[in-house]
């Protein structure tokens, strides 16, 4: 059985941290994110100890901006015919264009 992640949280002074290693940080880096109170820090603790638990590690190392952008081009590729198609027209030879290697042409 695999090792669970471990989101340990400290109390430092009269604030809580929460630390996340690099393997589930968002960023590859370990993060510390602080928190007024103990159980808000507990609370984003459990939500991602069940999103690595449900999704591997994988779960968290997607950036937001990243997940936007696939979101984006997964709309556009839904909405424009154009999209689907492009590769196709470049592979295409077009109609009249001359078949001459470009070193022949020197």
């Amino acid at each position: 059985m695999p090792k669970t992640a471990k989101f340990p949280v400290k109390k430092h002074g009269n604030r809580y941290r929460l630390d996340i290693g690099a393997k589930v940080s968002p960023t590859g880096k370990r993060e510390r994110i602080w928190f007024e109170k103990r159980k808000e820090a507990e609370r984003e603790a459990k939500r991602r100890r069940e999103l690595v638990e449900e999704y591997g590690n994988r779960a968290l190392t997607i950036a937001p901006s990243l997940a936007e952008q696939a979101e984006q081009a997964a709309a556009d590729a839904a909405f424009d015919p154009k999209w689907a198609q492009a590769p196709h027209h470049h592979l295409r030879p077009k109609m009249g264009a001359s078949t001459a290697s470009p070193s022949s042409t020197q």
